[in-house]
């Protein structure tokens, strides 16, 4: 008899037993029920009948009813507490231990069945490589078809380490590389695959579904990542061995000129990152942390970044031409020669912001708090200034031609050779303590001359009767 058959005699037996207790108990509650309401067809000896008590020999008759007064309650009380708690008890132990271990032996067993498919896979793989040429093959060669399909299938069948395994195994073969991979990765089940510390440069995983993959000290120095879900994938950096002050730090992954166009990141974790001339055109990168990442001349046109962090951010010569930026913070980010033309900068956070010499025209910073930000040499022409807070910051030599500065607060600003108009300063909020050197403001007459062409006058001149305040002097 096997310990499965064993075992379920017992556990029918022990049933069967409980069920006799049962019903023998209700049997004799049910006989002491009657006899005590019909008492004239109860038998002597059960005590319910008038009877002497004491015999011949003077000595007290125990009846039936005497033993109950005696034992029926604790025996009640035990037989309940065994009934309650015993069965139960030790089924529930064993059931918690059964599920336990039966957890357990899934778990291993899903394990060697995943690990028995990658090796199945590897060795179809190198065998595809060794006999059939798979590297040297042509894009329509059946040799790929199946190569791709056997990808795409082990996929959805591994973990994610597993997962790791085989992009490595990819990469090592120069079978995903770009910008002609033999093995196409579009579409690929690569979610939460953990490729940290892996080298990936000029890996193609265009298309591929990388939600919560995990990126930590990767290698991806121009890699093709276009239009690859990269929803919450982490990119935070990896701790490395101790430098020689005996601290450990933390290496960010290197995305240098990555091709990212149209990519998923929403969420993604990129603090840090190294995406030196990367390309992100189009890229969905609402709330990505960003902050410390090197961003320099990267191309991130019509870039979704609203509510992402880019404080502390290296975004020099960064083309963020019609990129939506609102809500977005840029606290003490360095963007000199930037491009935000057209570029939606509502509500954004910029403290202390370096943008010296950064194109803004026709960008809309209404709302924007840029507070003792560094904008000189701005080019803002027809930038939407409304309630925009810039306090104590520095707009010489900006061009402000066209600019709505509608509730703007300028109170403590330095002006020094400004291109703004009169009507342009009537209709901020304030500019009380704002910093004219020498009281002299250049701004422009928004008039037309008389001429048939129809161009427009522009005319430099000193602007008199404005305050003039110490440099010293700082916005209350």
């Amino acid at each position: 008899m096997s310990d499965s058959e064993f075992n379920f005699d017992r556990e029918l037996w022990k049933s069967r037993i409980r069920t006799i207790i049962v019903v023998l108990a209700i049997t004799l509650a049910l006989a002491i029920i009657i006899w005590a309401v019909l008492p004239g067809i109860a038998p002597n000896w059960t005590g319910f009948v008038s009877d002497d008590s004491v015999d011949s020999l003077n000595q007290v008759k125990r009846t039936l009813w005497d033993w109950l007064e005696l034992m029926l309650i604790p025996a009640a009380l035990l037989l309940g507490a065994w009934w309650v708690s015993h069965p139960k008890r030790v089924k529930s132990d064993d059931q918690d231990s059964h599920l336990s271990g039966l957890s357990k032996d899934i778990e291993i067993i899903e394990g060697q069945h995943q690990e028995k498919r990658i090796q199945i896979y590897f060795d179809t793989m190198t065998e595809l490589l060794l006999k059939h040429g798979l590297r040297q093959s042509a894009d329509d060669d059946e040799v790929r078809h199946v190569a791709r399909a056997q990808t795409m299938t082990v996929l959805w069948a591994l973990n994610s380490e597993r997962k790791g395994s085989l992009v490595r195994f990819l990469y090592e073969s120069q079978l995903i590389q770009h910008p002609d991979p033999v093995i196409s990765l579009a579409g690929a089940n690569l979610s939460a695959a953990n490729l940290s510390g892996t080298n990936l440069s000029e890996a193609n995983l265009r298309q591929a579904h990388l939600s919560d993959a995990n990126f930590a000290n990767a290698q991806l120095h121009s890699a093709d990542l276009a239009e690859a879900d990269l929803r919450g994938a982490a990119m935070p950096g990896s701790v490395q061995k101790e430098t020689p002050a005996g601290t450990p730090r933390l290496v960010p992954p290197i995305l240098r000129r990555a091709n990212l166009n149209g990519s998923n990141l929403r969420g993604a974790q990129l603090a840090e990152t190294d995406l030196t001339e990367a390309s992100l055109q189009n890229a969905l990168m609402d709330k990505a942390d960003l902050k410390e990442s090197i961003l320099k001349g990267a191309d991130l046109k019509n870039v979704q970044l609203r509510e992402a962090d880019l404080d502390r951010a290296n975004l020099r010569e960064t083309d963020f031409s019609d990129a939506d930026l609102s809500g977005a913070k840029m606290n003490s980010a360095l963007l000199t020669n930037a491009i935000l033309t057209r570029a939606n900068l509502t509500g954004l956070e910029a403290r202390q912001v370096n943008m010296k010499e950064a194109d803004l025209s026709a960008s809309n910073l209404s709302d924007a708090r840029l507070p003792m930000a560094f904008l000189f040499g701005c080019n803002l022409r027809e930038a939407n200034l409304r309630g925009a807070n810039l306090r104590g910051a520095n707009l010489s030599y900006a061009d402000l031609t066209g600019a709505h500065l509608e509730g703007a607060d300028l109170r403590g600003a330095y002006l020094s050779s400004t291109v703004i108009t009169e009507g342009q300063l009537d209709s901020a909020l304030s500019i009380d303590g704002a910093i004219i050197p020498n009281n002299r403001l250049v701004k422009i007459s928004s008039g037309t001359n008389g001429n048939t062409n129809g161009e427009q006058q522009s005319q430099s001149q000193v602007v008199d009767n404005i305050r003039d305040n110490s440099p010293t002097s700082s916005p209350s």
